[in-house]
């Protein structure tokens, strides 16, 4: 009993402690919580952007050939209709004036197809006439004297010159074929050349050549003409005979042709002549004429894609080509913005390295969704295009969504991201709840809050760790 006396204050400390430790072990967690905050300020959605030309073209001839001159630089402003590149049109000039040829003989065709005949042409066409009756009349006189030959057959003096002739050419050949055989032997004992000899041997076969034609001439004409031969002379007279009357009936036709002059149907046939020339010289022009590369409106020219000497057409374009000073701004917003922005919208916009920013519109969005990056573009109009704004900048973009007015904003860390939405943990009867809550895109300030917290809700900070439904104690917080 002494001894309890004397040591109660030492198991009073101990029990003490021991009390404490287990209230200590089994205490709650302590969570540091915030409220939302009510501030007045505008609600953003922050995006990067590329400036683009309202009109952007790759700029390339309508035909085929080859570059021979780029007239402008990268980056050069242009007017519309200013030339900016050209293809070697040297075929193409030959072709245009080819084409004008045809279209000056197809007019000179129309002319003479036009107007009546000249006296000229009447005497021009009788002369001929004439000149091919004298020829169809002397054909027809000789025809007639080789049929009246022919009836009458060979005379006796052609018969005797016939052979007469034969004979002399029996003893030429005769004589011919003797020295040949004497020029053989010689050549054979080497007493003469080659050559002598092989000349003596043509002249032998020449000359029984020229024996076996007179022979045969002779033979024909001892025996008189033939039936076939008589037949063929008749026959050839009456052609000529023809011949002569289609002189006359060609040479009238030909006069008449004139008398009916000019004629409607030598008329149309000359004036769809003239148009087909006159369409062959309209296309050869405008191939000409697209050869050459204008500026389809005012902009400011890109990159050049090819040089003097590279081959250009439809398919090759030359240069890459924007509208100036009629620029846009490109942006892309995740999928589920898409409600929240709309036409008319003002935007703040800022480019790296120019302190001043300058304020935008947006004018509308993309007609589809690109389903492989989930987003969706959205244009905006500059109200005032900076002098340095060009094509293919990049821009920060902040999208007024909602004008400035009372927000409820919550801490960046506070908000646990949840693939298409967002939660937060608040603190309840010492216990926490977890809360589905919708968000703005985040800001330097938090994120503004669109629905699912007020501001007496404790926020948890720092909610990594704390599970649902699980006690904790609260600390204040810190909410800049």
């Amino acid at each position: 009993m002494e001894f309890a006396k004397r040591n109660s204050p030492w198991v009073v400390a101990v029990v003490l402690m021991l009390l404490i430790a287990v209230w200590v072990q089994n205490r709650p967690p302590s969570a540091e919580v915030v409220h939302p905050r009510r501030e007045s300020l505008a609600e953003l959605l922050t995006v990067s952007g590329q400036v683009h030309g309202v009109e952007e073209s790759r700029l390339a001839p309508e035909v085929a050939g080859t570059v021979e001159k780029i007239l402008v630089a990268e980056g050069e402003p242009v007017k519309a209709g200013q030339l900016v590149a050209r293809l070697d049109t040297s075929k193409l000039q030959a072709q245009v004036e080819q084409a004008r040829q045809k279209v000056k003989v197809a007019s000179a065709q129309l002319e003479v197809a036009s107007r009546p005949p000249l006296p000229s042409e009447f005497q021009e066409v009788r002369s001929e006439v004439e000149r091919a009756e004298k020829v169809a009349q002397a054909n027809l006189e000789s025809a007639r004297q080789k049929l009246l030959e022919a009836q009458r057959g060979p005379r006796d003096e052609q018969v005797r010159r016939a052979q007469a002739e034969l004979k002399r050419l029996q003893a030429d050949a005769e004589q011919k074929v003797r020295d040949e055989t004497r020029q053989r032997e010689l050549f054979q004992k080497g007493a003469i050349s080659k050559q002598a000899y092989e000349q003596s041997s043509t002249l032998a076969e020449q000359a029984q050549a020229a024996e076996q034609q007179a022979e045969q001439q002779f033979l024909e004409l001892k025996r008189g003409t033939r039936a076939e031969e008589l037949a063929q002379a008749r026959e050839a007279v009456r052609a000529a005979e023809a011949e002569v009357q289609a002189a006359g009936r060609t040479g009238e036709a030909r006069l008449q042709q004139l008398r009916e002059k000019p004629r409607p149907e030598d008329i149309r046939l000359a004036q769809a002549q003239l148009e087909d020339a006159k369409a062959g010289l309209q296309v050869a022009k405008q191939q000409l004429d697209q050869a050459q590369v204008k500026a389809p409106y005012d902009g400011v020219v890109g990159r050049r894609l090819l040089r003097a000497g590279d081959p250009a057409g439809p398919s090759a374009p030359i240069l890459t080509f924007s509208s100036q000073p009629a620029l846009e701004i490109r942006v892309e917003i995740d999928e589920s913005e898409r409600s929240r922005v709309e036409p008319d919208m003002k935007a703040r916009v800022k480019a790296s390295g120019y302190p001043e920013p300058f304020e935008a519109t947006v004018r509308d969005t993309a007609a589809e969704i690109d389903s492989l990056k989930g987003t969706l573009e959205v244009r905006l109009v500059p109200d005032t295009v900076p002098e340095w704004l060009l094509p293919g900048q990049t821009v920060d973009v902040n999208i007024i969504v909602s004008p400035e007015g009372e927000k409820l904003l919550v801490p960046l860390t506070s908000v646990k991201l949840d693939g298409d939405g967002s939660k937060a943990l608040v603190v309840v009867g010492g216990r926490v709840e977890e809360k589905e809550i919708k968000v703005s895109s985040p800001s330097r300030k938090g994120y503004l809050v669109l629905d699912g917290l007020t501001p007496e809700d404790l926020v948890v900070q720092y909610p990594q760790g704390f599970q649902d439904g699980q006690r904790v104690r609260t600390e204040d917080g810190s909410f800049p």
